[in-house]
Parts: structure tokens; sequence; C-alpha cells
């Protein structure tokens, strides 16, 4: 008996030291957790690197250091290391213990993505789906490392590492990756989103007569800059109105103006009282009722940030997204660097916004607005491009009509009619007079008439693509390249586009160009 009297002790002192072994671990672990699911929320990606290191050394075979594992993991756009790190932690893990709730978008990367390539450049890797979509990596790495060296300087920050790029050639995917429904996507025309530390775009594809998608590109890697500056703290609002003001920074200084159906639309909106608010934005431009909606969102969040800028720069800026990254406090944080809170800045920028003499356009094609859902043929008979007078219509229609029955002359003076009574900023209309004038070999009328709206809607690509044909009518082959250049931002699957590009840079010993031009022509003969 007398043995078991020292043994009884030493299995308590034993018992008692793995307990407080087991709950020193848990609590080590459990702080890691803790810091490392923040890092991601904020979605500053060193210290997130710096904890999974420190969780994989020390407590690799914990359920929840898996667990948090596979969402790091995800959120690098590893996603075959996360599902396995999610497996091993056997599923679904609660909120309370550090879950997130990202295995449905995991899985849908996964998926999206299975059978993706990937190109990479200095700062980024571009995942794609092999075919049309290599036609426009060059322009794709180009935009994104003029874009990333301009935000750099603008915000005073570099992410490190590689930037992830998936670009999905259908619209669904997009959905899938983000949780939005087609629906939503479709009714506000959203085709790119930063989320999940990298950046989702939908190809130029998606839409019938595709979109600025390199503009686009540039816009969400704002919204990253934003995310990781402002410890993913900033509100939809705000995050927006940055993206907008610095979307063109890849070609274009700082302070650009609005464009003129956004200028049009804020104008009519602050003259009739009808704005859209700061709260109806939130949780998700993406959530708006209308195209038309969301573009007003848009214009007005980029004229607060223009207004901002002229006030204190980008130090202002910058000093801005310092505050809110530290408590979250946005009155706060706009009353220390500016001196008012949001409700001034709204009665501030309205005044600034008034006293700009703002433009109003007539009601003519909406270039904000994206085609999902229809074919050229019922596009072209779609009410969207008919113009508003009667009479104008009329002769609109008599002219396509003269023109698809090979008579261009007699089309030419009907739609000139249309002209006439319409004025000069239709693009629907000016095209087609355009068309009309280049089949009657009138390579210098074509111009006149889409220089007049080759500004006013620089998304449209079929004035690029004619002033491109009108220059190469004119012998000027290089005039024509920079054309063409524009229309690849805008729909580089279209044929004509690289026929010319083929032609034009033939004629300047171009071979380079000319080789870029037949890969595209093969590609699209491909697919």
């Amino acid at each position: 008996m007398k043995r078991f009297k020292y043994i009884i002790p030493v299995l308590i002192f034993a018992a008692l030291w793995c307990a407080q072994a087991l709950a020193a671990t848990g609590s080590g672990l459990n702080r890691l957790l803790a810091e490392g699911h923040r890092a991601i929320n904020g979605w500053q990606t060193e210290d997130a690197a710096r904890i999974a290191a420190e969780i994989e050394k020390e407590y690799s075979g914990e359920p929840l250091a898996h667990y948090y594992l596979a969402r790091f993991e995800f959120e690098n756009g590893n996603y075959v290391k996360a599902l396995e790190h999610l497996e091993a932690s056997g599923g679904e893990i609660p909120v309370e213990k550090g879950g997130a709730g990202f295995e449905p978008y995991l899985k849908a990367a996964y998926e999206n993505t299975r059978d993706f390539r990937a190109r990479r450049s200095q700062h980024f890797e571009i995942r794609y789906k092999p075919g049309r979509e290599e036609i426009i990596l060059d322009y794709a790495v180009e935009t994104l490392e003029r874009a990333y060296t301009e935000l750099s300087s603008d915000f005073g920050y570099s992410p490190s590492g590689l930037i992830v790029v998936e670009i999905y050639p259908d619209l669904s995917m997009l959905a899938r990756a983000t949780g939005l429904s087609m629906e939503a996507l479709k009714t506000t025309g959203t085709i790119g989103i930063c989320k999940f530390n990298r950046l989702l775009i939908s190809s130029p594809r998606v839409s019938l007569l595709g979109y600025t998608w390199r503009d686009t590109m540039s816009h969400e890697l704002v919204h990253l800059f934003v995310s990781k500056v402002g410890d993913n703290k900033v509100p939809v609002w705000l995050h927006e109105g940055f993206a907008k003001f610095e979307e063109l920074r890849w070609r274009k200084a700082p302070g650009a103006e609005l464009k003129p159906s956004y200028e049009s639309l804020l104008s009519r909106a602050l003259r009739e009282n009808k704005l859209v608010t700061l709260e109806e934005m939130h949780p998700s431009m993406a959530l708006l009722p209308s195209q038309e909606h969301a573009a007003l969102a848009y214009a007005t969040v980029q004229t607060m940030v223009q207004f901002l800028f002229e006030k204190k720069g980008y130090g202002g800026l910058r000093e801005l997204l310092a505050e809110i990254a530290r408590d979250g406090n946005l009155d706060h944080a706009f009353k220390k660097v500016y001196g008012f809170d949001t409700h001034g800045l709204q009665e501030h920028w309205k005044r600034n916004m008034r006293s700009r003499g703002l433009r109003e356009m007539p009601e003519t094609w909406a270039d904000y607005k994206l085609i999902f859902d229809q074919n050229e043929e019922s596009y072209e008979k779609s009410e969207e491009i008919q113009l508003k007078r009667k009479r104008a219509r009329n002769y609109m229609v008599l002219g396509k009509l003269l023109k698809d029955r090979e008579h261009p002359a007699a089309a030419i003076m009907e739609y000139e009619k249309a002209v006439s009574i319409e004025g000069t900023g239709n693009v629907i209309l000016q095209n087609r007079l355009a068309q009309s004038y280049l089949d009657e070999k009138q390579p210098r009328k074509a111009l006149e008439a889409l220089n007049q709206v080759v500004d006013l809607y620089p998304g449209y690509v079929g004035t690029h693509i004619r002033r491109a044909a009108a220059y190469m009518a004119l012998g000027e082959a290089n005039l024509a390249l920079p054309s063409l250049a524009e229309a690849v931002g805008v729909n580089p699957y279209d044929p004509r586009i690289w026929q010319m590009t083929l032609e034009a840079a033939g004629a300047l010993s171009q071979q380079e160009k000319s080789a870029e031009a037949a890969r595209a022509l093969k590609l699209l003969a491909e697919q």
C-alpha cells in the first residue's frame, strides 16, 4: 500500500501539468487564430502569412489550425492546398471558433479555374481559360503593371507578392465566385469585383458590345489597394469613389473629369433632387435596382473623392484612409482630416457640384448600359437605340433599309435628314452615317461624322473600328493603329479589329504587331 501513497500524488500532478499544458497550447493557438483571422479580414496579407507559418510549425495537427490554413491558402489563390486543409479540419467551423463561411466560395473558385492556365508578370498572376482570352493577356499585363506603378505612388503603399487576377469567359462564373445572383449582376451591369484578395474580371465577351475592360481591371485593382491601406474598414460608397476616381490612372493623370453620360446623369439628379444616397449604396453597388442607378451612384462618389482630392491632394486621401484604418470611425476620420463629417461632406459636395455648371446631354445612347441577353439582330431592333424624335427616327429607319439593300448614297441622304433634326450627338446614327460614307468611298466625311461622338461615347467599339477603316482608306495606317488599340480595349473579339491591324502593321512593316494580329485571328477562327 505504501507505494500507492506516492503514485497517486504523482498522477494528480501529471494530470494537472497536462491540463495546464493543453490550456497553454489552446491559449496560444486561439491567440494566433484570432490574430490571423483578423489579419485576413483586414486584407493584411503579410501578417496573415507570418501567422500561418507559425501555426503550421507549432499546431499543424489541430483542426482549427487546418481551418485557418485553408482560409489563408484560399485568400492567396492556392485552391488545391486550401481544399486539403479544409478536409483535414473536418469541415465547417463555427463562427465563434474562427469560422468565416468561405467554403462555398473556395469550391466555386476551384471549379471555375481548374482548367485555367496562368500568365505571370512582375506583380500579377493572371489566370485565364485557354483560347480567346489569350488575345488580351499582353494588354492586361500592360494595364495592370502601369496601374500598379501609379497606384503605389498615389497610396504610398505597394502590395507584396503576386496579385491574382481571374478572367472569366462567362458571367455565371463571376456569380459563383462572388455569391451574387446573375440577376443582380445584369441589373447593375457588374462585370468585375475585387474580393478574397484578388481581382475577378469578366471577359469582354460577356457583353454584346464589349466594355472598357482595361479600365475595369484598373478599377478593381484600386479596390485592392484601398482594402489593404484601409484595413478593409472603408465603407462601400467611399471604396467605389476611390476606384472610380483612380480607374484611369493607368493611362491618365489624376483628377480625370466625369465622362459625359455620367456628368449628364449627375446634373439631372441634382436638379431634380433624385440622387442615390450613400445608404442605398450599402452593402454593394451590385444590389442597386438598375444600371442607371449604378451609373449615377458611381458619378456621385467619384466626384466626392475628386472634391476631397482638390482640397488636400493625395496627402489628404492617404491620411483619411489611415484614420479609418485605426478605428473604423468614419465621421471621426473626416473631421480630423477635412474638418467636416460625412453629412458635412455631402452638403459641401452638393454646393460644389451645383457651382460647376454640369452639362446635360440629350437622352440618346446610354453608354453605361451593358448588353447581356441580346444578339446583334435583336439589339438593332431594340427601342434603346431608336431616336427620340419621330421624324428623325423614320429617316434613320429608312436609311438603314436603303443601306441593307446596298443603296449607300440614298441611305446617306436619309441619315443626313435625321442628323439635321436630331443633331450630331447620337452615336448610333453617326456610326450608320459614317458606314454609308465609307461604302461610298468618302472616308473624310466618315471621320467627320465619327469625330462628333468619339469623345462623348468612348466605350462604343464601332466608332473606333470605323475611324480606323477611314484612316486606312486614306492611306494613314499610322493613325489607324491607335483607333484599333482603343477598339481592343472595348471588344477585342471583333475580327475586323485584327484584320485591319494586320493590314496596318504590314503597311508600316511592324512585324511584331503583324504577328500579334495573325495570332488573334487564328484564335478567333478556332473558337
